[in-house]
């Protein structure tokens, strides 16, 4: 079994990651022999909800995760840190999707980057977004279809508990007009070629 190893103290409540073997679905995450919910992935992996109340003050955490009877039992246990040490400045790397039609339904966000925490949260346009921590490398958020009503350019960023924000090194969501990526994708002919040079940012979304 493996885990995130340490989490600042005072962090808000967040997804733990648990990776292992032998998962089942009804296995159970316990922070300190107390259960946590627990989503069940599948055979290596779950996910466990991590109470604000739990890291509260410094100290160590054994994590455990138990499978149901008949047979099942209890894992080995592995420590989670709870300590005051300052959390990184995010850094950014690409999201996906980085194109998505203007007036859509909601979708799910994924950030790719690097020194990602518990707690970490993403901003998609200025305005926090409910985000789920995966890994100290990937991140998602879910956008409302109301965030993306109309075309333009949308920027995301990740900040830690701390406020630091992060560095920006990922292509930016593009939110396209229906009829214009509709128009793109359509062959066209010799006339229209000349008339409506090919955009390669508009080539490069459609093959998504």
């Amino acid at each position: 079994t493996s885990l995130c190893s340490t989490v600042a103290v005072g962090s808000p409540a967040f997804t733990l990651t648990v990776n292992g073997t032998n998962f089942v679905p009804g296995s159970v995450v316990n922070f300190n022999g107390n259960p946590r919910q627990t989503v069940f992935f599948s055979a290596t992996l779950v996910y466990a909800q991590i109470t604000a109340a739990d890291v509260a003050n410094i100290g160590a955490a054994t994590i455990t995760v138990t499978n149901p009877a008949p047979g099942g039992g209890n894992s080995n246990g592995l420590t989670l840190n709870i300590s005051s040490i300052a959390n990184p400045v995010p850094v950014l790397a690409n999201i996906n999707p980085n194109l998505v039609i203007a007036g859509d339904a909601e979708f799910v966000l994924t950030v790719i980057g690097s020194n990602f925490v518990p707690g970490a949260a993403i901003t998609f346009n200025g305005v926090p977004r409910q985000t789920t921590f995966l890994s100290p490398n990937e991140l998602t958020a879910l956008i409302p279809a109301a965030a993306i009503a109309d075309p333009g350019t949308a920027g995301s960023r990740s900040g830690t508990r701390s406020g630091s924000r992060s560095h920006p090194g990922f292509d930016p969501l593009v939110l396209y007009p229906r009829a214009l990526l509709r128009q793109a994708r359509e062959p066209r002919t010799e006339s229209q070629k000349t008339s409506f040079p090919p955009s390669p940012c508009l080539g490069e979304g459609a093959r998504g």
